[in-house]
């Protein structure tokens, strides 16, 4: 299993439009990716007591294996990360990782 995590790090200007994104962000990437999303995922970070969020929000997507990855996530990352200052000014850091557990 391949999951992709795209982190939003959290800063003091940082704006987040949480509706937008799940209503309309991650519905486009169910949507576009449909075939090979097995699990989708999105966690808004919370201050604790040693202070804010490392991450102002966390999103999952999980796939089957790396060339479903690449057949149908990848080819969208473009029209992805276009619709990305329609809900925040915060540069993504992502990742993709190896499930091994």
């Amino acid at each position: 299993m391949i999951r992709l995590t795209v982190m939003y790090p959290n800063a003091e200007d940082a704006f987040f439009d949480m509706d937008y994104y799940i209503n309309k962000h991650i519905a486009m990437v169910n949507e576009m990716c449909a075939p090979v999303v097995k699990d989708c995922s999105v966690e808004q970070g919370m201050d604790g007591p040693d202070g804010p969020a490392p991450y102002k929000v966390i999103a999952r997507v999980t796939c089957e294996s790396m060339d479903d990855f690449m057949k149908y996530v990848a080819p969208n990352d473009p029209t992805f990360a276009a619709d990305v200052p329609n809900f925040t000014n915060i540069r993504p850091v992502i990742q993709i990782n190896e499930v091994v557990m």
